[in-house]
Order: structure tokens, then C-alpha cells, then sequence
């Protein structure tokens, strides 16, 4: 009885930890920091603004409430084109923990996932900065 307790207490505890934010974490989130967090480890192949380019990655811009796959001005893999799945800040976080996990086939390969603990911060900015 004892271990079936602490194996649903370590499932609960496992699950919140690997949540993706409320929006009141995302309100009162770093701002500087998610930005550091996000020139680091994204703007070598992302932009954020609008009617910026391309580069390795898409634009990001508007990609808040917005297809998987919708920019036409960028080539996705098969799976990311094909997906009916819209970008929130759940799938994003679900993304950022492994892009390989949720579309096999995806051309996003981070060499290290972001740690949880950044996530937040980097969600929320994104967000501003996307004018989500």
C-alpha cells in the first residue's frame, strides 16, 4: 500500500514538475533573462520580428495561435507540414523539452534541450516579442 502511495506521489511530483507554465508564471516571468535564454540558444537559426527573414529556422513572429507548418515562405519536414496542431504554450514547451519527440522527422535539432528552469522565462518572452 505504502509503495503504490509514493509511486502516485512521484507520478504527481514528476508531471508538475514538466508542466508547461500557467500564465501566471508566464506574467511574471524574467523578461531579460528569457531574452538571454533566447539569443543563446535560438537566434543563430530564429528571428522574432515581423517581416524578418528566415534562416536556418523560421520566423517566428504571429507563431502564437498559428499552424505547425504554416509558413509558406519556409520548407518544414513532412511531419510539421502535414500537422493539424496549432502553436500554444503548451505544444512550444513540449517542443522545446524535444522537437524529435513530437515530430520524428523535424529539421530542429538542439543539441541540449532547454532546462526546465529557463522555459518560463523564454516562453514569456517569445510571447511579448511575437506579440502573442
Amino acid at each position: 500500500m505504502v509503495r503504490g502511495f509514493t509511486l502516485l506521489f512521484l507520478y504527481i511530483i514528476s508531471v508538475s514538475v514538466h508542466a508547461a507554465p500557467t500564465d501566471e508564471q508566464l506574467d511574471n516571468a524574467d523578461y531579460l533573462n528569457g531574452k538571454k535564454v533566447f539569443q543563446q540558444r535560438c537566434s543563430a537559426c530564429h528571428t522574432l520580428a515581423e517581416n524578418s527573414a528566415n534562416i536556418i529556422g523560421p520566423n517566428l513572429w504571429h507563431i502564437f495561435n498559428r499552424g505547425v507548418g504554416d509558413d509558406i515562405n519556409f520548407r518544414y519536414s513532412d511531419s510539421m507540414s502535414s500537422s493539424d496542431l496549432i502553436w500554444d504554450k503548451e505544444l512550444i514547451y513540449k517542443f522545446l523539452r524535444g522537437p524529435l519527440t513530437l515530430f520524428p522527422d523535424s529539421n530542429m535539432i538542439i543539441p541540449e534541450p532547454v532546462p526546465e528552469e529557463l522555459l518560463t522565462d523564454m516562453i514569456a518572452f517569445m510571447m511579448i516579442e511575437t506579440d502573442a
